[in-house]
């Protein structure tokens, strides 16, 4: 699909061009905010086709943050959407309070950092398995204060997992 893309003449970049034109389309893992102004600055005007259940998990993960909760982020610190969602979490954050685990021994090495915080926010990357968000609570719940849960795992990604068992 790449291949035919390029042979229409889109172009995939790690680093956007400096001074350039035309449309950037931001894919559906989605990009935080600074990513967008970048674009603009360049040149370039954006087009964000951000998957909304991805958009939905960067605006809960805004909103904890601007609550003052401290933000744990389930997934893995280089995909794409993680990033997304973490550099977004940090922009709208006066505080150091954003965390990306992609499993339970990564979020064991905060505990004492969970113990001591008055709230605790849990964002799932929208792939992400939903026996992982249930061993996390399971494993948070005694030891937070407050614990406030957005099961972000997408539904269609639910049902596909759902789906892969039976068969």
């Amino acid at each position: 699909v790449i291949k035919e893309l390029e042979d229409l003449g889109i172009k995939t970049y790690d680093i956007l061009p400096q001074n350039g034109s035309g449309i950037c389309v931001i894919r559906s893992h989605g990009a935080s905010d600074n990513v967008i102004q970048d674009i603009k600055n360049k040149g370039y005007e954006p087009f964000d086709l951000t998957c909304p259940d991805v958009k939905k998990v960067q605006n809960k993960a805004i909103e904890l943050v601007q609550n003052g909760y401290f933000l744990i982020i389930l997934g893995s610190n280089v995909h794409p959407e993680v990033v997304a969602i973490k550099e977004n979490a940090i922009l709208h954050s006066e505080l150091d309070n954003v965390f990306v685990a992609q499993n339970i021994k990564e979020i064991k090495t905060i505990e004492n950092k969970i113990k001591e915080a008055e709230k605790i926010g849990l964002v799932i990357k929208t792939t992400q398995k939903n026996e992982f968000l249930e061993e996390v609570v399971a494993y948070l719940t005694p030891i937070a204060k407050e614990l406030k849960i957005e099961n972000t795992i997408c539904l269609s990604t639910k049902h596909r997992q759902e789906e892969a068992k039976e068969l």
